[in-house]
C-alpha cells in the first residue's frame, strides 16, 4: 500500500465498458507493485493478486529528469483474466506525479493517456480506457 502515496504509473485493464470487474497495476519509482481488482464505482479488492504475480517483471531506475518504469505481463495472465480479445486490450494508462509528501497524504498532479469525461481527475470511470493492439510478431 506504500505505492498509494508515491509517484507512480498506473495501468488498468477492463473486459467491458460497464467496469463490472477491472484490474489495476500501480508501479512506483522504487519498483514496488500494488495490484488489485475493482468494480464500478471505486469498490477495491486489495486482497486479490494478479495471476502469476511472481512472474511480473518490473524494473525502475532514476534518471536526470525523473525515473523510468518498465515491465512485462504474461499473455497467459491476460488470457486467464479474459482481457485479451483478438490481440486487443482495453486499458487505461496513467501517471500520478507526487508533488509534495504531507503526513499522512500526498499532493498529486494526474496525467491520463485519454482525457477523462469528468470535472475532476478520476481514472475509475469508463471514459479513461482506450484500445491497445498487440502485434503477433508474424509478418
Amino acid at each position: 500500500m506504500e505505492v498509494v502515496d508515491s509517484d507512480r504509473v498506473e495501468i488498468f485493464f477492463r473486459r467491458d465498458a460497464k467496469l463490472d470487474t477491472y484490474y489495476c497495476l500501480e508501479l512506483d519509482s522504487l519498483g514496488r507493485i500494488l495490484d488489485y481488482k475493482a468494480t464500478f464505482y471505486r469498490k477495491f479488492d486489495y486482497i486479490w493478486n494478479w495471476p502469476g504475480i511472481n512472474q511480473l517483471q518490473i524494473q525502475s531506475k532514476f534518471t536526470n529528469s525523473g525515473y523510468q518504469v518498465q515491465g512485462s505481463i504474461t499473455l497467459a495472465s491476460l488470457s486467464q483474466l479474459n482481457l485479451l480479445n483478438n490481440c486487443e486490450l482495453q486499458a487505461g494508462l496513467f501517471r500520478g506525479e507526487c508533488l509534495k509528501i504531507r503526513d499522512p497524504q500526498s499532493t498529486f498532479a494526474w496525467i491520463s493517456w485519454i482525457k477523462p469525461e469528468s470535472d475532476r481527475p478520476d481514472f475509475h470511470i469508463p471514459s479513461v480506457f482506450g484500445l491497445i493492439k498487440l502485434e503477433t510478431g508474424k509478418r
